[in-house]
């Protein structure tokens, strides 16, 4: 490491006068960019054993971002002569006397404090850009690989700040790098920095407005001067090229999700200025960078407020690009569907006109299958959204039941089918037969799993929308959830128990009866299986408790249950019946509820088994955690007793 240290100085690298010299600068270049790249792969590859260089390293790296011999100062012309440091960058103790590019007190002026920055190149041969680039893939390295080390305190800070505010402070600082590929790596740095910034809250905590998912990603640090950052990325947008705006779109990204969990930091209506701009480029690559950006911010966002300057541009703008290639359409759908939540649902000029967009392009047939879904998606969010206030929108079901036809676009047609029948927005009574034909053959085809539970979702959300069309459709649903009633597939089990409850609780459930009894010995069978997890448990306990209150009596649901229990069955199975037994006991009438306890009571006194003893012990206390039993007497006394007995699952 020393040795390697050595060979990356600024000393070293003074500017020559003769072209002897000028060969000898660039072999010391290749050098120190070698050099370089061992410091990556040494990051990259064994990033415990450089624990130790983590300071010399990051001072290092900085050095060699700033190398830059040919440039010269717009304010005052000063030769590099006069900034150049005297000390080598990597010993212990270094210090600068002439003050880096962007350093509190130098002279120099930084890229980051010059809009134009400098004079620019003044020799076309210069070949220190492969420096500060190969110096700024080494700190993104750092960053990647050091996770730890970003929080501690930086040694070589006279502030005692940490490695974190060091780093992206530098960063921004460069934002101003002169030459287009190097400064496209500072942007990559600085996303980087920007995303292991990210704070998430634990789960305790209160969700913030935004409905962020807890715990996301582990706590670490605010970043230092957020809104100063945002700023200083929209400023270089102007008269930036391609490639340069494409990466600071990803850099605004990455901003935007980092800081919405502090509400007024992210600079929401001064981004879409840029965003429409890189959206009407003609450059496919940044349209898709801008519909992205404009896809994220609108997630994030969901304030019709801080959109309601642009957002008839920003519809229209998205429709054009609608209109465009394959590869912008799917992007497009993207944004539209993020962009319904940014609507007033008073507009409904705006509303109409997002939706004859997305409505437009999902109607494609000669599209690729990924677009096609991508419409289903943003369908179902525009719909979900601005339904009520739009027309003709129930023309999107026979395109809907056109896309279930086809293999590659059945999840996302079934994905979108229940999110509109979850919201109402659509009207099924129209389709309901052939939706229900099309739903029930998915279950027993032999399509994907994830069809079959999208299948048996969208079931679910189209029954208790619309209870109504129990009379109709209740009966075939009941004898096609038989089969599927069985620890085969547990998720799929729950799936239907779910759907089964939805139709008992119907008031037209009496249409049913006949099939009930085959669905209760599915379901008393499901009960003494030892795959029977958590998720099919809680179906399982909500469908006995639906059907003990609508199709079918306590006492005798209460009888077949008890009946399974025998010294053969699993303790785990014994629980099982028991919380079933519970929440029926629950939801039945007071003095139902006392007679079965009394009842509990007298298993517990007699010399039952001790399996019996214990589904009474379950059951018990499966009604406490919900009902107040003081009234019974003794009952504590007979709790406590049962810590004496000699059975192990009493105990």
């Amino acid at each position: 490491m020393p040795k390697l240290q050595a060979s990356c100085t600024v000393r070293s690298m003074k500017a020559m006068d003769t072209e002897e010299d000028e060969k000898k600068n660039a072999i010391r270049i290749q050098l120190w960019e070698a050099c370089l790249m061992a410091f990556e792969s040494f990051f990259r590859g064994c990033p415990d054993k450089m624990d130790k260089y983590a300071a010399d390293m990051v001072e290092l790296f900085m050095a060699g971002m700033r190398y830059d011999p040919n440039f010269v100062s717009s304010e005052d012309g000063a030769d590099l002569e006069e900034m150049e440091l005297e000390e080598e960058w990597g010993d212990d103790g270094a210090e600068g006397e002439g003050g880096g590019w962007g350093e509190e007190g130098g002279d120099g002026g930084g890229w980051g404090d010059d809009e134009d920055g400098g004079a620019g190149l003044v020799d076309e041969t210069d070949l220190s850009w492969k420096i500060r680039q190969q110096a700024t893939m080494c700190m993104a390295a750092f960053i990647t690989t050091k996770k730890a080390v970003l929080k501690e305190t930086y040694p070589k800070s006279e502030t005692k700040d940490k490695y974190c505010d060091v780093i992206a402070e530098f960063l921004e600082e460069r934002l101003g790098e002169r030459d287009e590929t190097v400064r496209i790596k500072v942007l990559e740095a600085l996303k980087l920095m920007v995303r292991e910034s990210a704070i998430f809250e634990p789960a305790a905590n209160k969700v913030s407005m935004f409905g962020l998912p807890p715990l996301v990603r582990q706590k670490s640090w605010k970043l230092p001067h957020a809104k100063r950052v945002c700023t200083k990325v929209l400023s270089r947008f102007k008269g930036a090229s391609v490639q340069i705006r494409s990466s600071l779109f990803d850099l605004l990204q990455q901003l935007c999700i980092t800081l919405q969990i502090q509400p007024g930091m992210f600079m929401f209506n001064e981004t879409l200025e840029p965003t429409l701009e890189g959206m009407n480029s003609t450059d496919m690559d940044l349209q898709a960078r801008a519909l992205d950006f404009l896809h994220t911010i609108a997630s994030v966002s969901k304030d019709p407020k801080q959109f309601r300057s642009h957002i008839g541009k920003l519809v229209k703008a998205v429709g054009a690009a609608a209109e465009s290639k394959d590869r912008i359409k799917l992007h497009a759908l993207k944004a539209a569907g993020s962009l319904a939540y940014c609507i007033d649902q008073k507009d409904q000029k705006t509303a109409s006109g997002l939706f004859r967009v997305v409505f437009r392009a999902m109607k494609l047939r000669d599209v690729d299958d990924e677009v096609k879904r991508g419409g289903l998606a943003a369908i179902a969010q525009v719909l979900t959204r601005l339904g009520p206030i739009l027309e003709m929108h129930n023309e999107v079901l026979p395109v809907i039941m056109e896309r279930l036809r086809n293999s590659s676009t059945q999840l996302s047609a079934l994905q979108s089918l229940c999110a509109l029948a979850e919201s109402g927005t659509v009207k099924l009574k129209t389709e309901l037969k052939a939706v229900v034909d099309t739903l029930t053959k998915f279950m027993r085809s032999m399509t994907t799993k994830e069809v079959k539970y999208e299948a048996a979702r969208t079931l679910t959300a189209v029954v208790r929308l619309n209870p109504g069309t129990v009379k109709a459709i209740g009966p075939k649903l009941l004898k096609e959830a038989v089969a599927h009633i069985s620890d085969t597939d547990t998720h799929l089990c729950s799936l239907v128990l779910s759907l089964v409850g939805s139709i008992v609780e119907s008031k037209d459930a009496k249409v049913v009866n006949s099939q009930i009894p085959r669905v209760l010995d599915k379901m008393l069978t499901f009960a003494k299986s030892p795959l029977v997890d958590s998720q099919a448990l809680t179906a399982l306990v909500n469908c006995f408790k639906k059907v003990s209150t609508s199709v079918a009596a306590f006492s005798s649901l209460q009888r077949e249950l008890e009946d399974l229990v025998d010294e053969k069955m699993p303790s785990h199975n014994v629980a099982v019946v028991a919380k079933c037994i519970a929440a029926m006991a629950i939801e039945a009438d007071a003095r139902t509820r006392k007679k079965f306890i009394q009842k509990s009571l007298g298993d517990l006194k007699s010399s039952k088994t001790p399996h019996q003893k214990q589904l009474a012990l379950l059951a018990l206390g499966g009604i406490g955690s919900v009902v107040d039993l003081s009234e019974h007497q003794g009952l504590d006394k007979f709790i406590f007793d049962s810590f004496s007995s000699s059975s192990p699952t009493i105990r």
